[in-house]
């Protein structure tokens, strides 16, 4: 099966790692960084928020 993209949100840190390493074991994974374009969609953080245009 081939997943173009995934996003993985949250608001605990250490859970959001551990279920990417979890991930990556059962799949070949690569991790993109920080979402910034989805679908047509920008997305912007600051310290405390997250900002959709």
């Amino acid at each position: 099966m081939y997943v173009d993209d995934l996003i993985i949100a949250g608001n605990d840190f250490a859970t959001i790692v551990n279920f990417k390493t979890y991930l990556n074991t059962c799949f070949h994974m690569k991790d993109l960084g920080v979402l910034k374009y989805f679908i047509g969609i920008e997305s912007a953080h600051g310290p405390d928020d997250l900002f959709i245009s």
